[in-house]
């Protein structure tokens, strides 16, 4: 099969398809509101957020929405980054009190806001690896979550990074002399 890209123009609420190989670019989708965050599951279903902190699964062949898992967090506006598994997306909310890391059940449906206790950070970028999935947050904060122990319900799953003491103002106090 083709590699695909996906790219949306935020506030025209469009989707497109990038196909990697031709560098042919195709409009997939048009929803009538601002979409920030994207990303694609292993099995290529492809999910965006949009304003309301909500999330969308589309069909990458026919451009539908298949699904609308509705909205993340009371007063949120943004849903920035996603992060889709087989079983799972993570989504990056912020901007106010109920701004944090979010997670949905791809079968069920069902979401929840994961350790808000320890990061209720506005988070805007999610990093993902294999193992780990690590959202940045306000002042540097980040939030590392090892999937294996989430999946299994471990306490000690997740832990928030602090940036180094002095580390702010670095840059600024080096480029002024």
């Amino acid at each position: 099969g083709e590699d695909y890209a996906y790219f949306t123009t935020q506030q025209f609420g469009e989707l497109f398809q990038l196909t990697l190989e031709t560098g042919a670019v195709e409009k997939i989708a048009q929803l009538d509101l601002t979409l920030w965050g994207i990303a694609v599951a292993p099995d290529q279903t492809v999910y965006v957020g949009g304003e309301g902190s909500t999330v969308f699964e589309i069909d990458p062949e026919s451009g539908e929405v298949t699904r609308e898992f509705g909205q993340m967090a009371e007063s949120e506006y943004y849903a920035y980054d996603l992060f889709a598994t087989a079983e799972s997306v993570f989504v990056g909310v912020g901007n106010t009190d109920n701004s944090g890391l979010y997670h949905v059940d791809r079968d069920s449906g069902e979401s929840r806001q994961l350790f808000p206790e320890l990061f209720p950070d506005f988070t805007k970028k999610i990093d993902h690896n294999e193992r780990y999935v690590q959202c940045h947050g306000n002042h540097d904060r980040s939030l590392v979550i090892d999937r294996d122990a989430l999946a299994n319900g471990e306490e000690s799953a997740a832990h928030v990074v602090e940036p180094l003491p002095g580390q702010f103002g670095l840059a600024e106090s080096a480029s002024s002399r």
